[in-house]
This record gives structure tokens, C-alpha cells and sequence, in this order.
């Protein structure tokens, strides 16, 4: 299953400020892995500001079930824990903690851009199928 994460996502819903605030458009998640043991990851974050490309990187370790992320170059002083809620060959679902300057939250993405409205309609009516619950997708905004 966890082989399913690698690749470029597309997050699609988010309670994450930083996507919905307006200034952030079309972000992405694209999982590289570096190592089996321990699984450490490349995490690279692209997105739209005010029309150009920019993006963060960070590397991953996963450990107890949960993925510490820290960033690189001027961002290695900042780190962040993450897990997997729900994952399969469509759709991811984290949740990642709290850090001093953001709060906890939830992303869902995708990895077909052809099939946002397909997906977006069978996590919504079958929300329980995604380990949702009906109080988490109330609190997601949608970015598509």
C-alpha cells in the first residue's frame, strides 16, 4: 500500500490556511522515495503564486506510524509531522499536526486531474469508504 504514495498528488481539499487563502493556487505534492530503511521520502510542494511557479522541499522520515517532515535549506529549522489517513491508487488523505506557525489539519489529493469531479462526488457520498467523517469534509474547503 504505501508504494501507492509515490508520485505526483494534486490537492483538491484542504483545511491547510496556506491553500485557502487565496494567494496559493493548484497545489501539488509530488513523494520520491529516497530509502527503504528507514522510508525516507523527498516531498516537493509546488504551487501557484500570483502566476508563478514556486515550490518547497523538504525530506521525510517515517517513523510510529507517522512521517517527520523537515524542510531544506532555509526551511531545515522547521519540521512537521504527517500521517496517511486513507491511501490507494486515487486518493490520498492526510492529516498532519500542528507546528509553531500552523495548525493541525487535512488534505485530500488526487493523482488523475481527469477524474477531480468523479472523485470529489464518491468521497463525498461515501465519505465512511475514506475514513471520513461527515464533521472532517463540513470543515474541508474545496479547492477545485
Amino acid at each position: 500500500m504505501i508504494n501507492n504514495l509515490f508520485g505526483k498528488w494534486d490537492i483538491i481539499a484542504t483545511t491547510f490556511s496556506m491553500w485557502t487563502d487565496g494567494k496559493r493556487e493548484h497545489p501539488s505534492i509530488t513523494y520520491t522515495k529516497l530509502s527503504d530503511s528507514p522510508l525516507t521520502v523527498n516531498n516537493q510542494v509546488k504551487f501557484l503564486k500570483y502566476g508563478k511557479e514556486k515550490s518547497i522541499e523538504g525530506i521525510e522520515k517515517y517513523k510510529d506510524g507517522q512521517f517527520i517532515w523537515r524542510g531544506k535549506g532555509l526551511l531545515k529549522l522547521f519540521k512537521s509531522t504527517w500521517h496517511f489517513v486513507y491511501l490507494d491508487a486515487d486518493v490520498l488523505i492526510i492529516k498532519f499536526g500542528s507546528t509553531l506557525m500552523t495548525d493541525a489539519g487535512l488534505d485530500i489529493l488526487i493523482q488523475d486531474k481527469n477524474r477531480i469531479q468523479e472523485l470529489k462526488e464518491k468521497i463525498l457520498h461515501s465519505y465512511t469508504d475514506y475514513k471520513q467523517t461527515k464533521e472532517e469534509l463540513e470543515q474541508l474547503e474545496w479547492l477545485v
